[in-house]
């Protein structure tokens, strides 16, 4: 299991990747948009930068910002040869009209992760038209009543011999990172506010504060 950061902001991606927390970025319009002044593809090269640093070469997930199954495949074409990043990862939405899209990219050597679904058929959808990840957004998932953690466990078995993997994004509070992981996400992409909840707690603040007080001095 893998922890993703999302996020297009440049600070916080430093911040998980210097503590070694992730294993690739995800980004989408919205947060491109907020961190951009209306040039996505240099802002994208920076990220790309922090990603390749050491040698890593973390996958990172770009969405399209087209509608027609046409304009989706040329403005894949378009990230994937401004970028040149061989892990990148392009995201489609999982709709009809773009499985085609997806089946046509990954034949031609594209790594792609179907985003925003929502259901075990999509899901097992995507990874028949050959996606390398499949996204839930767990949020909305919710807001719709429905229980992420069940569509998470019941499409895990069903995409497993097509070696797509499940990344459980749109998360509301930090403990869903725990949560979706146990119910068989294979990556959870985590914003990264989250991150610092993770690792603190009072009583581990308590007894650092504690063996402080008991602290002697070296010789």
């Amino acid at each position: 299991m893998k922890l993703f950061a999302d996020s297009a902001n440049i600070a916080e991606l430093e911040s998980v990747l210097t503590r070694g927390l992730v294993r690739g970025v995800t980004t989408n319009p919205t947060t491109l948009k907020a961190e951009t002044a209306g040039d996505p593809v240099s802002h994208l090269r920076k990220i790309v930068g922090l990603l390749e640093k050491d040698g890593r070469e973390f996958p990172l997930s770009v969405q399209v910002m087209a509608r027609t199954p046409d304009e989706m495949s040329r403005h894949a074409r378009v990230i994937s040869d401004a970028l040149g990043y061989k892990s990148l990862i392009v995201k489609i939405p999982c709709e009809w009209d773009s499985l085609r899209v997806i089946h046509d990219l990954t034949a031609n050597g594209a790594q792609v992760n179907a985003t925003a679904c929502m259901t075990v058929a999509q899901g097992l959808l995507a990874a028949q038209a050959g996606a390398r990840y499949v996204s839930f957004f767990a949020g909305k998932m919710s807001d719709a009543g429905m229980d992420p953690r069940r569509v998470i466990a019941d499409t895990a078995p069903l995409i497993q011999e097509h070696g797509t993997e499940i990344i459980v994004g749109s998360l509301r509070r930090a403990y869903d990172v725990t949560d979706f992981a146990s119910a068989g996400a294979h990556v959870v992409t985590v914003p990264p506010r989250f991150f610092g909840l993770l690792a603190e707690h009072p009583k581990t603040a308590e007894a650092v504060d504690l063996f402080a007080e008991c602290f002697l001095p070296l010789s």
